[in-house]
């Protein structure tokens, strides 16, 4: 009898054991909206359901277990994950780049003065090209109005052009027009470098904990490089 009690009572704790499990193991219904937009519930999802978004539910207790997303929604998602994502990748690049900018500084300068000469330098080479390209600008204008009294003489004189004037006209206003590029092309670079020395020299000087210069300390600075 003893063996058989004890058969008996496992199967049934066994059995019991089971019916208590049945909930947790419970079935799935799909909750969505019908081609009419009427909210449904259903244990199959049609086809159209799949990509307008819907409910998965447990279907004893009716609470929701997952929201699963329309194509729409899940594609906004993706795009707005990317958009995070790319900005995030920007700002590690960006403070990748100000790291090695700033280690570039403290290597090439150990002060502001250092800069500060280099600056000097390198707009002061930037301004003499620019004079001498105007100067030869304005050479090259002086021999045009020349070659044109010339050609003036020549028609009021009755004589036909020299060949030879017109191809040199021709040159010269092409070498003044070439000159005239590239003054504004150095110019824009004298901007663009007096710009980054600019900015270079705030920074240095934020890394260096240098304090920025007074007007007293600058008008000192002009006078020590006029000298």
């Amino acid at each position: 009898m003893g063996a058989m009690n004890i058969k008996y009572y496992t199967i049934t704790l066994t059995f019991l054991l089971t019916i208590i499990s049945l909930p947790s193991h419970a079935g799935k219904i799909y909750r969505f909206l019908d081609e009419n937009g009427v909210s449904t519930l259903s244990k199959v999802l049609p086809p159209y359901a799949a990509q307008q978004g819907y409910d998965i539910l447990d279907d004893k207790t009716y609470r929701l277990i997952e929201h699963v997303l329309t194509l729409e929604e899940s594609s906004k998602i993706n795009a707005e994950e990317a958009r995070v994502a790319k900005v995030k990748e920007d700002q590690e690049q960006q403070k990748l780049k100000r790291l090695i900018n700033d280690r570039s500084l403290l290597d090439r300068y150990p002060d502001d003065r250092v800069m500060i000469k280099a600056r000097d330098t390198d707009l002061a080479f930037i301004n003499k090209q620019i004079e001498d390209v105007k100067e030869h600008q304005e050479a090259k204008r002086s021999e045009l109005h020349k070659l044109q009294q010339n050609a003036a003489e020549a028609e009021l004189s009755g004589q036909t052009i020299n060949t030879g004037i017109e191809k040199n006209m021709a040159a010269a206003r092409s070498e003044i027009a070439n000159d005239e590029v590239h003054i504004s092309r150095l110019q824009a670079e004298y901007k663009q470098t007096a710009a980054q020395y600019e900015a270079d020299l705030a920074r240095l000087r934020e890394l260096l904990n240098i304090p920025e210069p007074t007007e007293e300390d600058l008008a000192v600075s002009k006078d020590e490089i006029s000298k």
